[in-house]
Parts: structure tokens; C-alpha cells; sequence
């Protein structure tokens, strides 16, 4: 699998939340460079992380045949790892990165992130009518944006999920939060407290399905937090966040002297 468009369908499937997949990573120009990477089968435990979910009993169906969807959001190909483990168990891996995987300079990487999407995704397994695993990079917002770098930081709004409308309309009662940092991000806090609001409870898939309260972060449902959270950031033409940051110059033409 050596295309960006190959491994794009591989993960976004044919299911009723394929529509979500984001396909900003997999229009990379960094995909021709990876295709020696054979494909991997599918890790059981994801660093550990996915094993001690499974063993708190985290199931996408209970026995009253509610269904449960999960919100992975950690670090890059950690998060590629889970959804991808995820896959073993009910779920279909639901890809929500949104920043541009640049050749240079960028201040968020994505080399082993792209790596782990080519690596994995032959082994992806989705069952029929499987609940979501939305996964999210927890390094999005990290980096500095200086002077001649690529910025693609971004961050995640409610608009990239389905309501939580839609989501208890399918049948789902509950969240799984799988998080690093272990801390809701504020970003991420605009999603779950919208699903939280329309009854969706949530738990820490780690901890004993220990259940979590979020708490309304700034701006909550206000007209411009949208506008004010893009205001730092470089959104560009298709959809993606990621542009170059000027280098400052003096002079007339641009120069110096």
C-alpha cells in the first residue's frame, strides 16, 4: 500500500462513520517515501494502553445492546496503534487528524504517524455495524511556531464529530476516553460536553471505567469561539491546517540593507 488514496480507503472503510475519517494526513506528499514499509498486523496491546481498557471492561456493546463509542487522544502513532487495536474488538478506527504531515520544517511531525497508518492499515478488521474509535493527535497544539517553520498545529470542534444527537440516535449511550495528557483538552472539551449535554455518559477507559464529568471549557457554545480559536492557527485552502510562518526581513524590497 504505497498511495495516500489506498490507505485512505483502507481506514475510512465502508460503515455508517466512515464519512468522519479526515483525509488531511493522507494527502501527504510524504506517502511515495514510506511505500517500502510492509504491512504489520494489527498490535494487541498498543503500549499497554488498549490491554488495560480491555481489561476494565470496555465493551462497544452491553448485554441491553446500547453501544459505546471511544475518543482516543494521544500522541500520534499511539493513537494510530489504539484505533487500529480498537478494530479487534467492535470498533472502527475513525482518523480526525487534521494537520498537514509537512516535508520540512513542520512544527508538529508526522513521519511515524504516516508510518503507522501505511503499516497497519492491510490489518484493519472493521465489523459489520461497529461503534466509533475517533482518534485525535494530543500533540496538536504542541511545538513552537517559529520564523520559518510550517505551522500545522490544529485543533478539533465539534463540527468534525457527530452530534450528540446523532450518536444517541445510533444506539450510543456511552464514551471511552483514552488520554494523554490524562486531562480532557480544552478543544476536546467543546465535543464531549456537547455529548455530555445530550446525555451520552462518559468514563476513563484506564482507570476502572471511572466516570468523568467535563466540565464547560471557555467559550462554551459561544457565536465566536470558532473565530477566536483559529485566530493563531493556518487553516489553508483544502481543508487542513498548515502553512509556512514568514521569515520577518526589512528593507524595501523585502531585503536587507
Amino acid at each position: 500500500m504505497t498511495t495516500g488514496r489506498e490507505c485512505f480507503e483502507a481506514w475510512a472503510g465502508d460503515h455508517e462513520w466512515s464519512d468522519w475519517t479526515r483525509p488531511t494526513l493522507f494527502a501527504s506528499e510524504l506517502f511515495p517515501s514510506y511505500g517500502s514499509i510492509g504491512p504489520q498486523s494489527v498490535p494487541d496491546t498498543a503500549d499497554g494502553a488498549l490491554e488495560l481498557a480491555i481489561r476494565n471492561d470496555l465493551r462497544w456493546r452491553d448485554g441491553n445492546g446500547n453501544r459505546a463509542c471511544v475518543v482516543v487522544d494521544m500522541p500520534g502513532s499511539r493513537a494510530i496503534e489504539i484505533g487500529a487495536a480498537l478494530s479487534e474488538h467492535g470498533y472502527a478506527p475513525v482518523v480526525l487528524f487534521n494537520g498537514v504531515a509537512a516535508a520540512r520544517n513542520p512544527v508538529v511531525a508526522h513521519d511515524d504517524t504516516l508510518k503507522a497508518l501505511i503499516r497497519y492499515a492491510p490489518s484493519l478488521r472493521i465489523a459489520e455495524n461497529p461503534s466509533p474509535a475517533f482518534l485525535i493527535d494530543s500533540r496538536r497544539m504542541a511545538g513552537s511556531p517559529d520564523p520559518g517553520r510550517y505551522d500545522n498545529r490544529w485543533i478539533t470542534f465539534p463540527q468534525d464529530f457527530p452530534s450528540g444527537g446523532l450518536l444517541r440516535a445510533r444506539g450510543i449511550k456511552r464514551c471511552y476516553l483514552i488520554l494523554e495528557p490524562t486531562r480532557v483538552a480544552d478543544d476536546l472539551a467543546h465535543v464531549l460536553r456537547r455529548w455530555q449535554d445530550a446525555g451520552i455518559e462518559m468514563f476513563d477507559a484506564l482507570d476502572g471505567r471511572k466516570p468523568i464529568t467535563v466540565q464547560a471549557p471557555p467559550l462554551y457554545k459561544a457565536l465566536y469561539y470558532r473565530w477566536s480559536a483559529l485566530l493563531k492557527l493556518k487553516p489553508n485552502s483544502f481543508g487542513g491546517f498548515g502553512a509556512a510562518i514568514p521569515i520577518a526581513t526589512r528593507g524595501y524590497y523585502g531585503g536587507y540593507g
